[in-house]
């Protein structure tokens, strides 16, 4: 117990440590780097358009999610329910296995459970 606490301990002033120096200290020069861009005003210019086929959503996040994202998200519900069906396939059984588990559950005693009743 006293080790776990010792772990945890070194890898929390470990982590603080380390964030110190890159934040603080710019250890890896990263705060020299200019952010760039990541193009809000023509998502917000574009996501209410009124011509041409558009979600017509006043909210952004939404008229992007159906605007830009739209095939995407469609696509990836595809294959997550794809995956479903194809566990539940791989996964079910057959009537010759029903039947043999049925078979012996009927020819197992029922277990005690421990309880005095």
């Amino acid at each position: 117990m006293k080790r776990d606490v010792y772990v945890a301990v070194s890898f929390l002033l470990a982590f603080l440590v380390i964030s110190y120096a890159v934040t603080v200290k710019d250890v890896l020069g990263i705060a020299q780097n200019p952010l760039r861009p990541l193009g809000g005003e023509f998502y917000l210019s574009h996501a209410f358009a009124h011509e041409g086929p558009t979600s017509h959503s006043p909210e952004v996040v939404t008229a992007i999610v159906w605007n830009y994202r739209g095939f995407d998200t469609l696509f990836e519900t595809f294959v997550f329910f794809l995956a479903i069906m194809g566990a539940l396939s791989v996964l079910r059984l057959t009537k010759e296995q029903e039947k043999e588990v049925r078979e012996l559950e009927a020819r197992e005693p029922p277990q005690a459970d421990g309880l005095d009743r």
